[in-house]
């Protein structure tokens, strides 16, 4: 009978501890990890989770927001490509790793990934948004200014579309282009773009 009861509660503590090293125990320590502030143990956590489930889609995702919190976007562009091999159709990691390539001035890569954003969900309004601004700094200002006009077309009281919009026309060069600009970024400010008028004080004088 006593050598029933200590086999029975030695297998009670392989299952404990089973379960405390289970991926979600590791996912759940990241969060807590994650909330706290402590970012680096949030990524302890969540590469230990990976590590025993490699498909664990939102230890991917947690753990790119965790290297982000700490500057490092070359890790995070890693973290959700790895959420995409998973999800194929998961917009909302091309359009962080979008966000991420923006961050390490990799604006064609930027405007790939936002592409495969509006493929996917053509009416994900900041997908448009942040390709027109990325095709702005490539100064592809033609391209730039059709994504801002389909942003004031989903959205006419967005004053971002107009921002955008008003600055790609501005830089583009040409008289209509410099007064359909200063409308465009007059028409921000009205909307509540307070930058708007410091670009119009450079440009449209």
């Amino acid at each position: 009978m006593i050598a029933k009861y200590l086999l029975m509660s030695f297998l009670m503590l392989i299952n404990l501890s089973a379960i405390g090293q289970s991926p979600e125990s590791h996912y759940e320590s990241g969060m807590v990890k994650l909330q706290l502030g402590d970012f680096q143990g949030a990524i302890t956590y969540y590469s230990k989770a990976i590590e025993l489930d490699r498909t664990f889609v939102n230890a991917y995702v947690r753990l790119s927001e965790a290297h982000v919190a700490l500057g490092d976007y070359r890790s995070a562009v890693r973290d959700v490509t790895s959420v995409i091999e998973l999800e194929p159709a998961n917009f909302k990691a091309y359009y962080n790793r979008g966000c991420f390539k923006t961050e390490l001035e990799d604006s064609f890569g930027a405007v790939h990934d936002f592409g495969k954003v509006i493929e996917i969900n053509p009416s994900y309004l900041p997908g448009y948004y942040n390709r027109g601004l990325a095709l702005t700094r490539l100064k592809q200002y033609g391209n730039a200014i059709k994504d801002f006009s389909i942003v004031i077309e989903l959205d006419g009281r967005n004053p971002m579309g107009y921002y955008g919009r008003g600055v790609a026309r501005v830089l583009s060069g040409g008289i209509y282009s410099l007064e359909s600009g200063c409308l465009d970024l007059s028409k921000a400010g009205e909307l509540g773009d307070d930058k708007a008028y410091e670009v119009i004080k450079q440009y449209c004088k």
